[in-house]
């Protein structure tokens, strides 16, 4: 059984392919393959739904981590920092809080990228 529906999955993995999902959207036995090429396997789906899922967690994350950075360190103080307006100890200060975030988000997104189930990339939180 699918997290995401086959459709969804088949339009990234086999653009242009021709294919009929009958019944349940998320089942395996409900897909008809219609072209020439051959069938994906159940596996090969299960695979591209991993990594949809996974691209799709990682892309929210970074969203995230730029969120988190504006709210702590917002633009018109990184604007003042690199134009040196501000003294040396508060530009440190500012680009400490922001290597802190950016590292939280690269690990964040290595453990989402190091997970192989589905339903765990989709439980993730940061």
């Amino acid at each position: 059984m699918f997290t995401l529906d086959l459709p969804t999955i088949l339009q990234s993995l086999r653009p242009g392919e021709k294919w009929c999902v009958r019944g349940d959207q998320k089942s395996y036995s409900s897909l008809e393959w219609m072209d020439s090429t051959a069938a994906p396997t159940e596996q090969e789906l299960l695979d591209a739904e991993l990594a949809a899922t996974k691209a799709s967690k990682i892309a929210a994350i970074k969203v995230e981590a730029q969120a988190r950075i504006l709210v702590a360190h917002p633009a018109w103080k990184q604007s003042n920092a690199s134009l040196g307006l501000d003294d040396a100890l508060t530009i440190q200060a500012l680009k400490d809080g922001i290597a802190a975030i950016r590292t939280a988000s690269n690990v964040a997104e290595a453990a989402v990228a190091a997970l192989t189930l589905v339903a765990d990339v989709v439980a993730f939180t940061w």
